[in-house]
């Protein structure tokens, strides 16, 4: 405190029997006061110590109520004021602050000494009262580049279903058909190429993100090649207060050997709380896909989704932090109905939810993560007469991914993150045919540019 001992303490009567407070050479802990809270009611050298500890374990609004405690017992201590004017600042009541301030620095028994630090925390004040006061100019705006190359092995190029025979339910009996070998799994190696982009504009309190992600997938085989675009803008209302609305819109289109295969766009709007160790956040959202090579799948999803970032200061895959950690955990649930289109759909309405888990830390120089996704799909009709008796087809599908990081220098190429994953996806179904099983592994390089 600045000006601990500046002023001598006049206690009421009988304070100094009926409150025996700890020696402070002992480093009296809260709960140590806590157990003669009763017997300190009228001793604003108890308030005072309590003010303390509390600021001191970053618990500004319990030590406002304290020191508040302290002064209506001794409405002239200085050292309480400048105390308490402290607890104000870190409370973030700026004005409040202000004007003790120069309360203290009108008075003559303030040391000359201390002077010179509440005159520049005034200043301070003062000088961040005129910034807010003053109109927001719209020019704080940071970008960020990523690039990455990678190169692995894919046991399900074409995702395709597992089996090898498709069995045909019908009134007179199964019959077992022989899958073409075209269809089933293909295994083989890729090169991979990535490019993101993001960009943040900040305006008054409010913030925009834009988003830009490019990925190239190179095969041996032609028909194995894809190529996927998104694209998302996002509004935040207000990042550093305790709650806020977020909009966002996005764009999603995947093309397969040149030809677009699939388009999405998304919508949705969120409400976020900041908890004590995480931030949830919930809301609604709407969706539309489109299937240019098999326009009977089109529909429309609408749903809800929570989902929570916990510790999400603490670097990602892309960053590096010396010494061990735990690092960050978050999930997002999303639970709706994707409506078809055309009525023809097979399954009709498909009741649809969805579990992401992401887990970042890091030991010594590793980067560590690892994704879980759970997916669920129930269709609301039968899906054929010809497969399993008509019966409605329920999909699981369980898929992990791991990824470490560590940084490298390369001679004329930067300091490159140096990354590898391994997948596994597995979905099953009570109808066979659509079961899927994939692995792959990868290994590459990734720039922040």
């Amino acid at each position: 405190m600045l000006l601990a001992g500046a002023c001598q303490s006049s206690h009421a009567a009988g304070d100094e029997t009926d409150c025996a407070l700890p020696d402070a050479a002992s480093a009296p802990t809260l709960l140590q006061l806590d157990a003669i809270a009763l017997q300190c009611l009228k001793s604003a050298p108890y308030f005072r110590t309590r003010g303390h500890l509390e600021s001191s374990q970053n618990l500004p609004e319990g030590a406002l109520v304290s020191f508040e405690k302290a002064l209506m017992l001794e409405p002239g201590h200085a050292g309480t004021q400048l105390d308490y004017a402290q607890a104000l600042i870190a409370a973030g009541d700026m004005p409040s602050a202000r004007d003790l301030l120069r309360q203290l620095l009108a008075r003559d028994d303030v040391p000359p000494q201390v002077r010179p630090d509440l005159q520049r925390q005034l200043q301070e004040l003062d000088a961040t009262a005129v910034v807010k006061a003053a109109p927001a100019v719209p020019d704080t705006s940071h970008y960020r580049t990523t690039v990455s190359q990678s190169f692995g092995y894919d046991t399900n190029l074409n995702n395709a279903f597992s089996s090898s025979s498709l069995v045909l339910t019908g009134p007179q009996g199964n019959i077992e058909l022989e899958v073409d070998p075209e269809s089933r799994p293909k295994a083989g190696r890729t090169a991979t190429t990535g490019l993101q982009w993001i960009g943040l504009h900040a305006w008054n309190d409010s913030l925009w993100i834009a988003q830009a992600d490019l990925r190239h997938r190179y095969t041996s085989s032609h028909d194995h090649r894809y190529a996927q675009g998104d694209l998302a803008l996002t509004w935040l209302q207000a990042p550093e207060a305790p709650r806020q609305w977020i909009l966002r819109a996005a764009s999603s289109n995947v093309w397969r050997t040149g030809n677009p295969l699939y388009a999405s766009r998304l919508a949705s709007a969120l409400h976020q709380w900041t908890g004590s160790l995480c931030r949830p956040v919930a809301g609604v959202e709407v969706e539309s896909r489109r299937y240019a090579q098999s326009e009977i799948l089109n529909g429309g999803y609408t749903g809800v989704t929570l989902s929570a970032q916990c510790a999400p200061d603490v670097p990602g895959i892309d960053g590096v932090r010396a010494g061990p950690g735990f690092g960050g955990f978050g999930f997002g649930l999303r639970m709706g109905v994707d409506r078809p289109s055309d009525a023809l759909r097979a399954g009709g309405d498909q009741q649809a939810a969805e579990l992401r888990t992401r887990w970042q830390g890091n030991l010594q120089q590793v980067s560590l993560q690892v994704d879980y996704i759970w997916q669920r799909q129930l269709d609301q009709d039968g899906y054929s007469p010809l497969l399993g008796n008509d019966a409605v087809r329920r999909l699981t599908r369980n898929s992990l991914r791991l990824e470490a990081g560590i940084p490298v220098t390369l001679f004329n190429w930067g300091t490159p993150t140096l990354f590898g994953t391994a997948e596994v996806a597995h979905q099953r179904s009570n109808i066979a045919l659509f079961n899927v099983f994939q692995t792959a592994v990868t290994v590459g390089l990734r720039w922040r540019l």
